[in-house]
């Protein structure tokens, strides 16, 4: 018989807004963690510890949830946005002639955003991979 199978698109009973929520804070957390750790002020030192940081979020997270593990580069490519939009409205105000600057400054910053999920997103696929090794 043709039995209709379950896309598992569907938000009820789902685990994966906790998982993308955390995927998130993670990214936004690592971010934040030179400050906390009193890194040196060196812009390199800095960026390491922030691509270690992003790079074990996303292994962790992959690790848990093996499915579809891009989705956590996604979920720090928005957090990281959805941060920079928030920090920029704050600072601004919102008034309708600066819709086209807050646009183009969100545009500007897609590469920036890029390359904060790239580690993300390798730790994700690592994790997945090394899980489901032991799988088969």
């Amino acid at each position: 018989m043709n039995a209709r199978r379950k896309s598992g698109a569907g938000l009820r009973g789902s685990a994966d807004p906790f998982w993308w929520g955390l995927a998130a804070l993670l990214s936004l957390g690592s971010d934040w963690l030179p400050k906390v750790l009193n890194i040196d002020n060196t812009e390199a030192m800095r960026l390491m510890v922030v691509g270690c940081a992003l790079f074990l979020t996303g292994g962790l997270v992959g690790s848990v949830r093996r499915d579809r593990p891009w989705r956590w580069a996604v979920a720090c490519f928005i957090a990281f946005a959805l941060r920079d939009l928030a920090v920029l409205l704050n600072s601004t105000g919102v008034r309708p002639a600066s819709a086209p600057a807050t646009i183009l400054f969100l545009v500007g910053h897609l590469g920036v955003y890029f390359l904060y999920s790239l580690p993300v997103l390798a730790g994700a696929f690592l994790g997945a991979s090394i899980m489901s090794a032991g799988l088969d």
